[in-house]
């Protein structure tokens, strides 16, 4: 598998490992546009909402590729794999129960959403397809440590187009969830198991975080021994 499949495959991971987390932080918005609505036009409201949600994910994936690419294209690619495994790691620790570990991210992101949440306000009750797209446009941008865990992964892609796909498949595992909120909490409360699971697969992200840290400094520290064996004859040879 190449390290754009790996990418894939773990935003497939931490979107399922998140199904709690993102049915309680966005589940309530599409259960009120299930109540508030009925038979095809609650569908097409509940699309709306997920495409524009989605369709953020993908615009914020796209920055962080190209963040990415400029990290990458001015520091070399072992620095982006470090920046890659620290926000690895701290969205291991998230997922396993450590808030902190992506509270300051989430503080710094909360600028932003106190400026677009009077926005999402305005939309609602929401009764045409274009106010549910806005509206989950709109909600795609609320600070959430699983969502910047995913975006540190888009980063390491180093390519706009690659993190924009690697967030919509993130943001299309997650849908599953917010969708059936009510069933999935019930659900999720018959089997104690799962919140295990969870935290299983948070500790699993975090040693995956922490491995790339290792490759990546030892990669920075050999490449610093290159350079000085390169200097060293050329300063002997001064008289």
């Amino acid at each position: 598998m190449d390290s754009f499949g790996a990418l894939l495959l773990a935003m497939v991971g931490l979107g399922l490992a998140g199904a709690p987390h993102c049915a309680g932080m966005c589940g309530g918005i599409s259960g009120l546009l299930s109540l508030n609505t009925a038979g095809e036009r609650r569908y097409a409201l509940l699309a709306g909402y997920h495409v524009g949600r989605v369709a953020s994910y993908s615009l914020a994936g796209a920055v962080a590729g190209l963040l990415g690419q400029a990290v990458h294209a001015r520091t070399g690619l072992p620095a982006l794999h470090l920046f890659t495994g620290v926000m690895l790691l701290l969205a291991g620790l998230y997922l396993a129960g450590w808030r902190p570990a992506l509270a300051w991210l989430e503080r710094l992101a909360g600028i932003l959403w106190r400026r677009l949440q009077p926005v999402a306000g305005r939309l609602l009750p929401v009764r045409r397809f274009r106010e549910s797209l806005l509206l989950g446009a709109v909600w795609g941008w609320l600070p959430c440590g699983l969502v910047y865990g995913a975006l540190s992964l888009a980063a390491g892609a180093g390519d706009a187009g690659r993190g924009a796909l690697g967030m919509a498949v993130f943001g299309a595992v997650t849908v599953p969830s917010v969708l059936g909120v009510g069933m999935i909490t019930r659900w999720l409360r018959e089997r104690p198991l799962l919140p295990l699971l969870r935290r299983g697969l948070g500790v699993a992200f975090a040693i995956a975080g922490l491995w790339l840290i290792v490759a990546s400094g030892r990669m920075l520290l050999s490449g610093d021994e290159h350079r000085h064996a390169h200097r060293q004859p050329a300063a002997e040879q001064q008289p």
